[in-house]
């Protein structure tokens, strides 16, 4: 059982109007279910004591989305589709929220064990944001690996929007804290030496090509909520997907 988490909530950034892959979240994905309700099933399994609110658009597109989250009784917020951080801000002050996870809605094999030590940090740790990082210190947002998410505070957001209007800031949430960390109070938790050393993972989701290899992936272990150094190694023993990732690690910089 957490303790002292008045205020907290993850927050599922989400919509269907991806301009690589329109409609990744709902296209079926396994067992006839998409990622976006794939992944409400898992944090629902996993954290029943956390709220959980899908930061969604005004498009009406997502209504697609709110279903989903009527269905599994989750709460939602529409907001703004370019200011992102914008939406995220309302979401917080509508629902009160002053300490969250941001979880992208994109990456099926967000690992609940990492999450959850995430949590177990953040509620203890004075800081304006929390990552998991690589050896080097860069925040694992900013790779391709996607199997964390990151915390952040109202108030850390909130001075973002005070500092800056620039459209690369608004439209990725936390990008100007860990591009300004100077600014912040900053604290990054490290990954294991075997995943620094093996940056070959590409698990998050943005084109057709991540979706039929992260589906035949998924698909072959569902089971795959292990720790990440073993879905690592799991993916390693099979060339064909490093290969494939790889080019699209090449195609896809971040």
């Amino acid at each position: 059982m957490y303790r002292n988490m008045d205020g907290f909530a993850f927050i599922i950034q989400a919509r269907i109007g991806s301009t690589r892959l329109p409609s990744k979240m709902v296209k079926p994905f396994s067992k006839s279910k998409g990622i976006f309700e794939l992944l409400l099933i898992q944090l629902k399994k996993n954290f029943s004591e956390i709220p959980i609110i899908v930061a969604t658009t005004i498009d009406p597109k997502d209504d697609e989305i709110i279903k989903i989250c009527d269905q599994h009784k989750i709460l939602s917020f529409r907001g703004s589709e370019d200011n992102v951080l914008d939406r995220f801000v309302c979401a917080c002050q509508q629902f009160k929220i002053t300490r969250l996870i941001r979880i992208c809605a994109d990456n099926p094999f967000l690992n609940m064990l990492k999450l959850n030590e995430l949590v177990s940090f953040s509620i203890k740790a004075d800081a304006d944001y929390i990552s998991f990082g690589t050896k080097d210190g860069t925040p694992t947002i900013k790779t391709h690996y996607g199997l964390w998410a990151e915390y952040v505070t109202l108030q850390a957001l909130m001075k973002v929007q005070e500092l800056t209007k620039e459209k690369e800031f608004i439209e990725h949430v936390t990008n100007y804290i860990y591009s300004y960390p100077e600014k912040f109070n900053i604290a990054l938790i490290s990954i294991s030496h075997y995943l620094s050393q093996n940056n070959f993972v590409r698990l998050t989701l943005d084109t057709k090509d991540d979706f039929d290899l992260l589906k035949e992936i998924f698909n072959a272990y569902p089971d795959f909520n292990k720790g990440p150094d073993d879905i690592v190694k799991l993916i390693s023993k099979n060339q064909h997907w490093v290969e494939k990732m790889k080019k699209q690690i090449q195609q896809n910089q971040k």
